[in-house]
C-alpha cells in the first residue's frame, strides 16, 4: 500500500506562518531576458518594472534588474528595436547608438540609422533614419544574446568621425574618449576626415581632434543637451519617426534639391 499522507494543519508548529518568497524575475538561470514596454507585453512590463524587477536597457527594452550591462545585451536591445530587414546591412546604427552598442556609457536619447535608399520611406517610432549608401569598410556586424540578434553599426573610427562632425564640441570630446577604448585614436579618425570630402561639419569634427589630440577634457559628460548638430534639417513625423535623406552627408528635407549621390 502507499504511504499515507496526514496534512499539516494550520495552527501547527510545523505550518509555515508565511510562504516562501517567489524566486527572482527572470530566474537568473534562464539568462538574459528582454521585454517591450508595447503590444501583449506591455502591461506585464509595466508590473515587473513598479516592482522594481525590471529595468531599461535603451528605448522601451527592459530586462531583468540584476542583469549586467554587455554588448551583446545592447545590440540584442537595438536588434528588437530596429525594423525589419533583408540583412543586418539595410539598416545601420551609427552615431551615439553606435559608440552605445560598441563600448556602452550614456544610453542615447535617439536611435540613428543609416538605411538603403528607398528602405527608409517607411517611419519607425523611436527611430532618425538616415537614407545614404556607406562605403565598404565603414560597416560592422555585432553579435547579440543569440544568433538572430545581430545588428549592423559603423565601425568605431567613422562612428566617432560622425559624432565629432555633428556634436557640439564638449559632447564630442566625451563621445571620442569613450571611443577610445576601442582603439579610436584621433589619428585614425583624421583618416576618415579625409575620406568625406565636402561633409558637413568636417572642418569643425577637425577642430575637436586637435583639442583632443592636445590632452584638452570635456568640462563634463551626462545626458545629451540636445540634437547633432547637422541634422537640423530633420522632422518629427506623424508618428514619431524622423526622416533625414543624407545627399554626400547633408541632411535635407524630403523634396528639398540637393546635388551629389547618396553615398557617405
Amino acid at each position: 500500500m502507499p504511504p499515507t499522507v496526514t496534512p499539516t494543519p494550520p495552527g501547527s508548529p510545523d505550518f509555515p506562518a508565511r510562504l516562501p518568497d517567489p524566486p527572482p524575475y527572470p530566474p537568473p538561470e534562464a539568462g538574459p531576458v528582454l521585454f517591450r514596454e508595447e503590444g501583449p507585453e506591455s502591461g506585464e512590463v509595466a508590473r515587473l518594472r513598479a516592482r522594481g524587477l525590471l529595468r531599461a536597457v535603451v528605448g522601451d527594452v527592459h530586462t531583468g534588474t540584476g542583469e549586467p550591462e554587455t554588448r551583446e545585451l545592447r545590440v540584442s536591445a537595438l536588434a528588437r528595436i530596429l525594423p525589419p530587414a533583408r540583412s543586418p546591412a539595410d539598416a545601420v546604427v551609427g552615431y551615439r547608438a553606435a559608440r552605445w552598442a560598441l563600448v556602452g556609457g550614456p544610453v542615447p536619447p535617439r536611435i540613428d540609422v543609416y538605411a538603403l535608399p528607398g528602405l527608409s520611406r517607411r517611419r519607425f517610432r523611436g527611430l532618425r533614419v538616415r537614407e545614404a549608401r556607406l562605403v565598404p569598410g565603414t560597416v560592422m556586424v555585432l553579435a547579440g544574446l543569440v544568433p538572430a540578434d545581430t545588428v549592423a553599426v559603423t565601425v568605431p573610427d567613422r562612428t566617432a568621425a560622425d559624432l565629432a562632425r555633428s556634436l557640439p564640441a564638449e559632447e564630442a570630446l566625451a563621445e571620442l574618449r569613450l571611443l577610445a577604448e576601442v582603439g579610436v585614436t584621433p589619428a585614425r579618425v583624421a583618416a576618415v576626415l579625409e575620406s568625406l570630402p565636402g561633409h558637413r561639419g568636417v572642418p569643425r569634427a577637425r577642430q575637436v581632434l586637435n583639442r583632443w589630440a592636445s590632452g584638452v577634457r570635456p568640462r563634463s559628460f551626462g545626458a545629451a543637451s540636445g540634437d547633432p548638430v547637422g541634422v537640423e534639417n530633420s522632422f518629427d513625423a506623424a508618428d514619431g519617426g524622423e526622416h533625414v535623406v543624407e545627399m554626400t552627408g547633408v541632411g535635407h528635407l524630403e523634396g528639398e534639391p540637393r546635388d551629389g549621390h547618396p553615398v557617405a
